[in-house]
Formats: C-alpha cells, sequence, structure tokens
C-alpha cells in the first residue's frame, strides 16, 4: 500500500508524515523482533496498516519485554502511523507520545515523531495542536530537517486559514519555498499544495486552488494513500466549479470516482458520477461521458453482485 521507507526497525509511513529516519538504527539483535518488524513492513506496505498493526504490536511488546528503549521507541511509531491510518487517532496519539519519550530516553532522534503527533493533532481538532506544531517545528529546525520544516509551516498556514488570516498562512508558505526540493517527500509535498489550494481559494483565485488540490491528489498518490487522493481530487472539481472551469470540474470529478471505486467504495464513486453529471454544462467531452457511462456500469454490476438473493434457498 504505501511507500515505506525501512532504516533498522524505524518504518517510517510516507503516507501520513512522509519522512526518511535519520535515526541511528537500534543495535537489536532479538531475531524475533527483527522478524516481526519485517513481516509487518511487508504488510503494512503490500496489504493494508490494519493488518500490520498486530505484528507491530508483537514485536512492541517483546521490545518492552527486554527492556529495549530503542527498538520500543520505534516499533511504538510505526503502530501509531498503522492505527491513524486505520481512522484511531486517539490511540495513535498517547503510542507517538509513548514513542517520543523511549526514542529520547534512548538518544535517538524525535524529530518524525513530534511532527507525526502534531499531524495527528491537526487532523483530530486537538486543541493542543498549535503546541504540537510549534514542538515540530523546533525539533525539525534543530535537525535542519527541511522536509519537516515544510510540513510544519503547511500546518501553521492551514491553522491561520481557520482563524480567517490568509497574510500569516501566506508568510508560512513562503519560509516553506525555501524548502522545497525535488526529494521531497511526497506528503510534505502534498500538505504544502493543499494549503497553498486552501490559501488561492481564500483569495478568490479558484484556478489556482484547481491546480494546487490536483498536485494535492499527485503528491498523495506517490505516497500511496488512496483515501486522501480522492479528498483532494473532491476539492479540485469544487474549485474548479467555482472558477466555472466545467471540463477540470468533469475530469477531476471523474477521477475522483474512479479512486473511490478502485477502493471498494461504489457508493462514494456514484455520487461523484451524479456530480459529474449534474454540472451545468453537463460533462462537456465525449470521452468523459464515455468513460463516466462505463463506469456507471460497471458500478451496478457490482452492486448487483452484492446484493443478497431473492430467491428462496432450496429445501430438501
Amino acid at each position: 500500500m504505501n511507500a515505506v521507507t525501512w532504516s533498522g526497525l524505524f518504518v517510517l509511513a510516507a503516507g501520513v508524515i512522509g519522512c526518511r529516519s535519520v535515526a541511528p538504527t537500534p543495535k537489536t539483535t532479538d531475531p524475533e523482533i527483527m522478524k516481526l518488524a519485517r513481516t509487518a513492513a511487508q504488510t503494512h506496505r503490500h496489504v493494508s496498516p490494519a493488518r500490520a498493526a498486530p505484528l507491530y504490536r508483537a514485536a512492541l511488546a517483546r521490545a518492552y519485554a527486554l527492556g529495549d528503549r530503542a527498538a520500543a521507541g520505534r516499533l511504538a511509531y510505526n503502530l501509531a502511523v498503522c492505527l491513524a491510518e486505520s481512522g484511531d487517532l486517539e490511540t495513535a496519539l498517547r503510542l507517538v507520545r509513548e514513542a517520543q519519550m523511549d526514542l529520547r530516553r534512548s538518544g535517538a532522534s524525535v524529530a518524525e515523531a513530534t511532527m507525526l503527533e502534531a499531524v495527528l493533532c491537526f487532523d483530530a481538532g486537538d486543541r493542543a495542536a498549535g503546541e504540537a506544531v510549534a514542538r515540530a517545528m523546533t525539533a525539525a529546525q534543530a535537525e535542519k530537517r527541511g522536509d519537516l520544516i515544510v510540513q510544519a509551516c503547511a500546518l501553521r498556514a492551514e491553522m491561520a486559514l481557520e482563524n480567517g488570516d490568509a497574510n500569516i498562512a501566506e508568510a508560512e508558505l513562503r519560509k516553506a519555498r525555501r524548502y522545497l526540493s525535488s526529494t521531497l517527500p511526497p506528503s510534505s509535498a502534498a500538505r504544502f499544495h493543499a494549503a497553498c489550494g486552501r490559501l488561492a481559494g481564500q483569495r478568490g483565485d479558484h484556478r489556482a486552488a484547481k491546480n494546487a488540490f490536483h498536485s494535492e491528489a499527485k503528491a498523495w498518490g506517490h505516497a500511496g494513500l488512496a483515501s486522501r487522493v480522492s479528498d483532494a481530487l473532491d476539492r479540485a472539481a469544487l474549485a474548479a466549479i467555482q472558477a466555472e472551469d466545467w471540463t477540470g470540474a468533469s475530469e477531476a470529478w471523474l477521477d475522483a470516482a474512479r479512486s473511490r471505486a478502485a477502493q471498494g467504495d461504489i457508493d462514494g464513486a456514484a455520487a461523484r458520477l451524479k456530480r459529474l453529471a449534474d454540472l451545468p454544462e453537463g460533462p462537456p467531452d465525449r470521452a468523459i461521458q464515455s468513460a463516466a457511462d462505463r463506469l456507471a456500469r460497471e458500478l451496478e454490476q457490482r452492486r448487483h453482485a452484492q446484493a443478497p438473493s431473492s430467491i428462496p434457498a432450496a429445501t430438501p
């Protein structure tokens, strides 16, 4: 599923924060921890975060049993990532805070874990988000982590926009631009583009907002987070409508429908096809209309296949 960077036991989920580990490789030699951690990493990458979580729990329990703080910190972080991607933000927050404690006590870097806490606080609407972002920025600057500074600036910009202060948001994004590069992890880029899109939208430049949200979707795609891709495409479609760009809106709704259909969200995909059909100009491109009709037929077939049979069971 997600692209994951393997460094010792520190498997960082690019989909959530997109960081690469700069922490020392743990000196763990316990074969059981290593086997569980490697299997969890593969499961996270190729199956799902939910399936990887029990494996990380088992490895973390083993690290606790052996008193291995460095391994425990990294494994708690990885488990927090899996739980966050599975929707359990409350438990993920508790675990990432424990991870910071163990990483700090073992002398390892806490920058990624501090940033993950800030992202989770922000996504959960936690009132402690501001303080968490400030701590994350301090840690990122101390370790000269440009990728983390971009994310901290983007989060600050998002919070400023929520408070109606576009000027502060613009200043934060200007600061973030200094650290943009071709090697920036994809979800750091996604957070940046999302904030740029919101700022452009608030200032009435809806075409720029549409383009920024498309860039956000592309970055989430590179990170491997399909659900965030479809959310960003929704934002791109709405921005295109505000700009009266009917071709752009129809393309974005079609892409959003395809993304949700591929994730198994039949109702979500159908809803986006309806929004495409309801556009004032309708789908202006025959190819878009043809693709939408084909997807609608496929969704109907899948819905019918999932419906319980109305034929009574045969009696012996």
